[in-house]
């Protein structure tokens, strides 16, 4: 019951600073006179489908898990809305909590957020960087940080179990003293989170995270597209680059800035009329039980 009522009141915390960023964002939108035409219409759609597919994505690696498609959207919101409104990319730490709650799992709660991003980065880079090359015959800077960042991971979980392996053969055999029995313990702990990995990607759903993820940087794309023409902002051969250079800066251009607000808005109607009706159905059947 405590970390109901801690979990309870972290949610509420983080709710509240979430519409605090989205009040300071709305100026975005507001000195401008925006028409509900097909356009902004067309924009909204498309943020729909995206969240949609990373809803899917998320829902894949945590499909063993069991958890219910109502309980999931409601976690899946609230996380996002989070993510998306703190800077910095600091309301992922949020996500790990809430799913890590959810699931009764503090290391696969963890694991799972990393995985989502890491299928996330690929996808980024396999559309980015053809992009990049073609118009400009050579890659921005976030696109080669962003390729070595996932270069690097990969090495580091293809070669972590014939490293611990090793290891811990070599400890056993040559190592007689209370530091190796750490090592040993610390390389047995080690082994636990890449078996984790290993539950939650599995071939089956590979494929599937892969083209989820493709798709939805697509659409992503296209959503940007559109608010550049439609808000008459210039966007050049490197304005993606840009954008996702903004994005992991904490919103520093314009185009981001109405992106996120417009996405914002979104996701906090989402989540206040989800969490909205699910404790009025409750308050309503404690009433009824009365």
């Amino acid at each position: 019951m405590k970390k109901k009522s801690v979990y309870i009141f972290i949610n509420i915390i983080i709710m509240i600073i979430s519409m605090m960023f989205v009040a300071k964002m709305g100026y975005h939108l507001n000195y401008r006179k925006i028409n509900i035409d097909t356009n902004i219409i067309l924009i909204l759609v498309i943020i729909v489908v995206v969240l949609s597919l990373k809803f899917l994505r998320m829902y894949l690696i945590l499909l063993e898990e069991k958890l219910s498609i109502k309980r999931f959207i409601k976690v899946y919101i609230k996380s996002v809305f989070a993510t998306v409104c703190i800077p910095f990319k600091l309301g992922e730490f949020f996500r790990m909590y809430c799913y890590a709650y959810e699931i009764k799992n503090i290391k696969k709660g963890i694991i799972s957020i990393i995985i989502d991003r890491y299928f996330d980065t690929i996808a980024l880079i396999l559309i980015l960087v053809p992009i990049e090359l073609y118009i400009n015959s050579r890659l921005s800077l976030i696109s080669i940080m962003l390729s070595l960042f996932i270069g690097i991971i990969t090495i580091l979980y293809v070669s972590l179990m014939p490293t611990i392996n090793y290891l811990n053969k070599f400890i056993v055999l040559n190592v007689f003293s209370e530091k190796g029995i750490r090592i040993l313990k610390f390389l047995d702990k080690l082994e636990g989170v890449y078996l984790e990995c290993e539950k939650l990607i599995n071939g089956k759903i590979v494929v599937l995270l892969m083209l989820f993820s493709c798709t939805a940087w697509i659409f992503e794309y296209i959503a940007i597209y559109l608010i550049s023409s439609l808000f008459k902002i210039y966007v050049n051969g490197n304005g993606f680059s840009i954008y996702l250079s903004s994005i992991l800066v904490g919103r520093g251009n314009e185009l981001v800035s109405i992106y996120f607000t417009i996405e914002m808005i979104l996701l906090a109607i989402s989540t206040f009329t989800i969490y909205g009706i699910y404790y009025y159905k409750n308050l309503k059947n404690r009433r009824e039980s009365f």
